[in-house]
C-alpha cells in the first residue's frame, strides 16, 4: 500500500507543472496581466505578498489552522476556490487545483476578485507583517533598475522622500511617471 501511495504522489508531482518564479519575472507578468496598478495596489505589492506567502512557488500548498491555501498567492480553499473537501462559496468559480500549476493567469484573476472585495491586502496576513514600504520599494527598484535601495514615499500630492542605503550612490532616479512611486497604505 505504501508503494502505491508513493507512486501516486510521484505521478502527482510529475504531471503537475510547477514553477518557482523569479521576483522580476512575476513582477512583469503581473504588469502584463493588468495588475499594476489594480485598485491602487501595485505589482510589487502583489510580488511581496506572493514571496512571503509561497516563496514564489506556483505549486505551493499549505494547510494552517484548518485553512487550505493554494498556489503562488495562497488563495483560501474555504473562500475563493473549491477543493472538493470543504464547503466554500468559491468566489473565483475555480477548482483549487487550478492554482497549483505554472500558469498564474487564473491566480491573478482570482487575486483581482480578492482585492475588489477587500479593497486592500488584508487577505494576505503576511503582507502586513513583512511587506513594509521599504521592502516593497526594493522589489520595485530591483525589477525596474536592477538594484535596491531604501526608499520611503507618499502618494501623489505629497513630497517623495529619498533615503539612500549606505552603499547606494546619492543620485535621484526618475521613472516614467515621475519620482519613484509611492504606495498607498494597504
Amino acid at each position: 500500500m505504501k508503494i502505491v501511495n508513493l507512486v501516486f504522489f510521484y505521478l502527482l508531482i510529475v504531471t503537475n507543472k510547477s514553477k518557482i518564479y523569479n521576483v522580476c519575472d512575476l513582477y512583469y507578468t503581473l504588469k502584463f496581466l493588468g495588475m499594476d496598478p489594480f485598485k491602487r495596489i501595485y505589482a510589487e505589492q502583489y510580488v511581496c505578498a506572493a514571496d512571503y506567502s509561497s516563496k514564489l512557488d506556483t505549486f505551493y500548498y499549505e494547510n494552517t489552522k484548518g485553512i487550505p491555501r493554494y498556489g503562488i498567492f495562497q488563495l483560501s480553499g474555504l473562500e475563493w476556490c473549491d477543493n472538493g473537501r470543504h464547503k466554500s462559496p468559491n468566489k473565483c468559480n475555480k477548482s483549487c487545483n487550478n492554482f497549483l500549476d505554472d500558469d498564474v493567469t487564473d491566480d491573478a484573476l482570482c487575486v483581482k476578485k480578492v482585492v475588489e472585495s477587500t479593497l486592500d491586502m488584508r487577505a494576505w496576513p503576511v503582507y502586513k507583517k513583512y511587506c513594509t514600504r521599504t521592502l516593497v520599494n526594493r522589489y520595485y527598484l530591483k525589477c525596474l533598475f536592477g538594484r535596491s535601495g531604501r526608499l520611503s514615499q507618499k502618494r501623489k500630492g505629497f513630497r517623495s522622500l529619498w533615503i539612500p542605503s549606505k552603499d547606494f550612490r546619492s543620485e535621484k532616479v526618475q521613472s516614467k511617471g515621475g519620482w519613484l512611486r509611492s504606495l498607498p497604505n494597504a
